[in-house]
């Protein structure tokens, strides 16, 4: 059952409309319900609770007397005279015409229905009476109907908006949906089509005995007039904030909409009050209804642009959703609490998010609606901002995108020239909006009419670059974007850069680390921009610093650091894209944007010089940023298009000459001159050799233009044989300047490198090349590094040369054939074993080629080397192992077998440790391996090592039962092998808990006595079982210090153990150590409550024994604070509660010198 509310105000606030019937006789009260969190003056008060509609009686045929909304408290009625009336739906204060009589609907007078109504009458002339001047708006007031089915009746009037404060009227936000007009509504008696949506809205909004007066768009607005529709929209974040509350339609009642709404009330109602938890029961509904208010929070309401400008004017929300209804602030509150933000798509969430943060924020709107200037605006951010927050929002007009925004902006665009004109196209607002934000001085091109997307060019200056980005934990609507400031210290004399944070709203396209400010000629804000190979995509077009704040720890601000800015260093190509998320995987790839601009949809060699251009235009701002990786990389593609530029120009040579032959020399001319003009920190040359730009690598060794530099160009020749560009490496070495024999920073020259990569024909040409003592360390290297990674035809270049000695020693003392080996280089081993080597060469560890094969299970290797005959298959290295060990140790069955097969090992030979190769392949439970070893008939199975332990010891000891059986099955082991401390085999296997082989040690008879004992200690309750079960045990062992498998159970808090020992019915569960501690006393002391218990009901136990030092179990409970244990002893009442130890110290004492204040107030006589 759902808590009550503790306040009658609270439970008011979260009301919710009723049925037909309650709604009929409270319409008063509704109307007349005070804004959220809001207190009713008492005059109001009085006013409302003396107003009822039994109080009067008029005829259904005479319009209600005008009457003050007593809901708000700004109505102007002073000059009325009138009867106190019920509050009704808004009834018109100050009109500008006279008001008909109103013409109720009722179910017996007026039948006709919205299906029988003729669409084709004149649909303008509810208009043509009502025509409006520059600071009025028309109002629709909705007739009263019984019939729920009764056709709409209405009538529209004029009123004047710029009264102080709010006017008693509602404003409807809704969505028009299709343009299809199904349903009919009647206004001064004319006919006017509508959409169903509305229609829908218009039935439930309509009350059986209340006329409403409301503001509709669709309705109030001629939406054939172009001029009034622009006046009117320019407007309508004054119209919204004037009314006295804005009504939300999300469309009508479906299944479980009813119930999402209900949720999420109550949701908002514990999360306010005070010390209430969400239970598991509203926690299990939540769930249940997950699915319905995810639902809900997809409608199309959510998603229209033209929904934030007007929940962000108004100054109370309700949202209806068939009869349902909320208040929009407990709406927000609500689905705060349900924290359902993590569970929401991204898109779906933004959407959310921006329409509660307009919603909790208007409740905190000031009475009166106010504005800075002429032009009303509620001020909430620039436009820019808003911009960047909200354009992918669905508006049917694309223009409307910006229009819904300019209400809600506070950097007046209208004073700037921007205001809603719909006789002007999306493509000349776009161009008016760029140069709004950025100048007059950028260049817009690409514009139209269809899309949402624009190419800007402009001279610019890096200002600094995003380090890092917070978002708030919930709903993630504002980001803390710290700014490290790269460049606008010199703007300002200071030497050092620094770092500011800006709170910035969560944009569509978020901000990343990374992210590059800048401010653009003209502009008077910077724009955050973001690399993207030949272009910037715009994250967001014009960022305001909040209140033009302090900019540096100096007493300047940001508008007189960026007015102070005159030098605009680089060529900023932007585009600023509404429809692309660079945050998006699919949107992350370039795209064509240039191919419809004549100026950068050029082809051929143009073409290639115009793209270079472009990445050399933002590579330059990155590496002025130090955001060296992604510099690098726009280089790697700069070259790469000027290598396809001069390959198309090697091809027009081999063709006819054409006329603007001359012209493509002075295209090389440039491209040489761009390449050469700026470094940066990496040469044009090592990334045209790195990257295989032959073209390139020529061109510039070919100008006299280009100062290479011996480092450089040795750097070149590194890049391309790690590469295999093998035209460059021979380009770069014919140039004679390249000392190939120079060691980079890890020490390794060039034909060592080439060595790695194995790029055989690379390392001729170096060879040839390279001036370097041919016997020298550095060959020996480069021919180990070849055997190593098996590139055989580097091996017998090397070797064919006749300068490199085969068995040459590397620093481990290892020969090339030891390497080969090591890594399964079969090729290379069968090479290297044609020549001169010693096959059984040892390294300083004493192991041989035939070793390092085994170790790594290279069986073809193995073969080669014992084939031929030159190698001891037996020899031992200095830990004085076999290869048969080795290999028995890593598990290498083959090798095993292809050793044992030669009948030329030793296959029980032992290592410095007294272990076997048996040994090794226990204790890694190589079963097969152990298999094959036992089979050979020439192994000790029981042989011991220097430490006493068998195979069978050492498999027991690991729990490897498949290896046990095997040797066990053997009948040549001792199945109960001790070690040099005594220790059993068995007792290491109850130890470690190793059941199944415990049951086959059993099985060969042994005696368990030991093994229970350690089994019970470390609560292996399986092993305990079994060794009980054989009846072969003794099931109360002692140890040395007289402690007892029960003992030493209860004090490690083996619940389980101790009871399969007690249920024995053969152990003395009172048992004392040497100390006098008993199984109760120890469990007692570490807090075992449940083992405690346990005990103390069998009744066999003294609950109050004492160890020598005179303390009981109570003491030793209350020493360590366990209260629940002291509760058990203090319940037997056969304990002494203030016993004393042989010091004179208390429990109670000893308790409180602890701090274990609840052991103390359980032990205090008062308790």
């Amino acid at each position: 059952m759902r808590r009550r509310l503790r306040s009658s105000s609270f439970q008011s606030y979260f009301k919710r409309d009723g049925n037909a019937e309650d709604r009929e006789g409270s319409m008063d009260q509704e109307q007349s319900r005070p804004a959220p969190l809001l207190e009713l003056p008492t005059s109001i008060q009085h006013i409302s609770a003396t107003t009822s509609t039994s109080s009067f009686s008029l005829p259904a045929s005479l319009p209600l007397p005008a009457a003050p909304a007593t809901g708000f408290t700004d109505v102007e009625t002073s000059a009325l005279q009138l009867p106190l009336a019920p509050a009704t739906g808004f009834t018109n204060v100050e009109t500008s015409t006279p008001r008909p009589p109103a013409t109720p609907a009722t179910g017996s007078a007026d039948t006709e229905t919205s299906a029988g109504v003729d669409n084709t009458k004149q649909v303008e002339k509810p208009y043509h009476n009502l025509p409006l001047s520059p600071n009025d708006i028309r109002l629709l007031r909705l007739s009263p109907s019984e019939n729920e089915d009764a056709a709409i009746h209405c009538e529209l009037f004029c009123t004047a908006l710029d009264s102080k404060g709010t006017r008693p009227y509602e404003a409807l936000s809704y969505v028009w949906g299709s343009e299809a007009k199904p349903c009919s509504i009647s206004i001064n008696g004319c006919d006017l089509p509508v959409g169903e949506n509305l229609h829908a809205a218009l039935l439930h909004l309509r009350d059986q005995s209340i006329e409403r007066t409301i503001w509709i768009d669709a309705i109030c607005i001629n939406q054939d007039d172009e001029e009034e529709k622009g006046h009117q929209v320019q407007s309508m974040a004054k119209i919204y904030a004037k009314a006295s509350r804005v009504i939300v339609w999300l469309g009508k009642e479906v299944a479980g909409s009813d119930q999402a709404l209900e949720e999420i009330r109550i949701a908002a109602e514990l999360s306010t009050l005070k010390e209430i938890r969400i239970t598991a029961e509203l926690f299990a509904r939540r769930l249940d209804n997950k699915a319905g208010i995810l639902t809900l929070l997809q409608r199309p309401w959510f998603q229209r642009i033209w929904v934030l400008q007007e929940v962000a004017a108004a100054r109370h929300t309700l949202i209806k959703c068939g009869s349902a209804e909320i208040d929009g602030f407990v709406f927000c509150s609500g689905l705060n609490a349900l924290n359902l933000s993590s569970e929401l798509p991204a898109d779906l969430r933004a959407r959310i998010l921006s329409v509660t943060y307009l919603i909790r924020g208007a409740i905190f709107q000031p009475k009166y609606a106010t504005s800075q200037s002429d032009n009303f605006s509620l001020d909430i951010r620039p436009l820019g901002e808003l911009i960047e927050m909200y354009h992918t929002r669905e508006a049917t007009d694309r223009r409307d995108k910006v229009y819904a925004l300019l209400g809600m902006s506070s950097d007046n665009p209208t004073a700037e020239g921007l205001f809603a004109d719909y006789k002007i196209s999306w493509k000349q607002l776009f161009n008016k909006l760029i140069h709004f934000f950025l100048s007059e001085l950028v260049s817009v091109v690409g514009l139209s009419d269809d899309k949402e997307n624009a190419v800007i060019e402009s001279k610019g200056c890096i200002l600094g670059e995003v380090s890092s980005v917070k978002r708030n934990a919930t709903w993630e609507d504002k980001q803390d974007v710290a700014i490290t400031w790269r460049n606008a210290p010199s703007y300002i004399c200071v030497k050092e850069a620094w770092v500011s944070c800006w709170t910035l709203p969560t944009t569509v396209k978020s901000v990343q680390k990374g992210d590059v400010v800048c401010l653009l000629q003209g502009a008077t804000r910077p724009t955050i921009l973001r690399p993207y190979n030949d272009h910037w995509a715009v994250i967001m077009i014009a960022v305001s610093p909040a209140g033009d704040s302090q900019a540096t720890t100096r007493d300047i601000k940001w508008s007189e650091l960026l007015q102070s800015i005159t030098v605009f260093p680089h060529n900023f190509l932007l585009i600023w894209d509404w429809n692309i998320n660079p945050d998006r995987q699919q949107d992350k790839n370039n795209h064509n944007y240039f191919a419809s601009i004549p100026e950068h949809s050029k082809t051929g060699l143009e073409g290639c010089l115009d793209a270079a251009t472009r990445i050399r235009n933002v590579r330059l701002v990155l590496q002025e940023v130090k955001q060296y990786g992604v510099a690098v990389k726009n280089l790697r593609e700069e070259t790469a298009v000027l290598e396809r530029a001069l390959r198309s120009m090697s091809t027009l040579k081999k063709t006819c000459l054409s006329p603007e032959d001359s012209e493509k020399k002075d295209a090389k001319e440039i491209m040489v001159n761009q390449l050469i003009k700026d470094k940066g920190q990496w040469t044009l040359l090592c990334l045209a050799a790195e990257n295989g730009h032959e073209t390139v690598v020529k061109l510039l060794l070919d100008t006299s233009k280009v100062n290479l530099h011996r480092e450089e160009l040795r750097t070149a020749l590194w890049f391309a044989e790690q590469k295999d560009h093998k035209a460059i490496v021979k380009m770069l070495l014919d140039t004679g300047k390249v000392d190939a024999g120079t060691k980079n920073e890890n020490g390794q020259t060039a034909l060592y490198r080439a060595a790695i990569t194995g790029h055989e024909v690379v390392i001729q040409l170096l060879f040839d090349t390279v001036e370097v003592d041919l016997h020298s360390k550095e060959l020996q290297k480069v021919l180990h590094m070849a055997a190593k990674n098996g590139h055989e035809a580097a091996v017998k270049l090397l070797l064919d040369s006749g300068t490199v000695d085969a068995g040459a020693l590397d620093k481990d003392g290892r020969i090339a054939l030891h390497s080969a080996a090591a890594y399964g280089r079969e090729a290379v081993v069968k090479l290297l074993l044609t020549g001169k080597v010693n096959a059984d060469a040892k390294d300083r560890d004493g192991r041989t080629a035939l070793h390092s094969a085994a170790e790594n299970g290279h069986e073809a290797v193995i073969k080669l080397l014992l084939d031929t005959g030159k190698v001891d298959a037996d020899a031992k290295d200095k830990d004085g192992r076999t290869a048969l060990h080795i290999a028995a140790m890593y598990r290498h069955e083959a090798v095993v077998k292809l050793l044992l097969d030669t009948g030329k090992v030793d296959a029980d030979a032992k290592d410095k440790d007294g272990r076997t190769a048996l040994h090794w392949a226990v204790e890694n439970g190589h079963k097969a391996v152990v298999k094959l070893l036992l089979d050979t008939g020439k192994v000790d199975a029981d042989a011991k090592d220097k430490d006493g332990r068998t195979a069978l010891y050492t498999a027991v000891e690991n729990g490897h039962k498949a290896v046990v059986k095997l040797l066990l099955d053997t009948g040549k082991v001792n199945a109960d092998p001790k070690d040099r401390a005594g220790r059993t085999a068995l007792y290491w296997a109850a130890k470690n808990g190793h059941e199944a082989v415990v049951k086959l040690l059993l099985d060969t008879g042994k005696d368990g006595r030991t093994a229970l004992y350690t089994a019970a200690e470390n609560g292996h309750e399986a092993v305990v079982k079994l060794l009980l079960d054989t009846g072969k045990v003794d099931a109360d062992p002692k140890d040395k210090d007289g402690r007892t498998a029960l003992y030493t159970a209860a004090e490690n808090g083996h619940e389980a153990v101790v009871k399969l020992l007690l249920d024995t019915g053969k152990v003395d569960a009172d048992a004392k150590d040497k100390y006098g501690r008993t199984a109760l006393y120890m469990a007692a002391k570490n807090g075992h409550e449940a083992v405690v218990k346990l005990l103390l009901d069998t009744g066999k136990v003294d609950a109050d024994p004492q160890d020598w030092a005179g303390r009981t179990a109570l003491y030793s409970a209350a020493e360590n604070g366990h209260e629940a244990v002291i509760k058990l002893l203090l319940d037997t009442g056969k304990v002494d509660a203030d016993p004393q130890d042989k010091g004179g110290w208390t429990a109670l004492h000893i308790a409180a010198r602890n701090g274990h204040e609840a052991v103390v107030k359980l032990l205090s006589p008062a308790s």
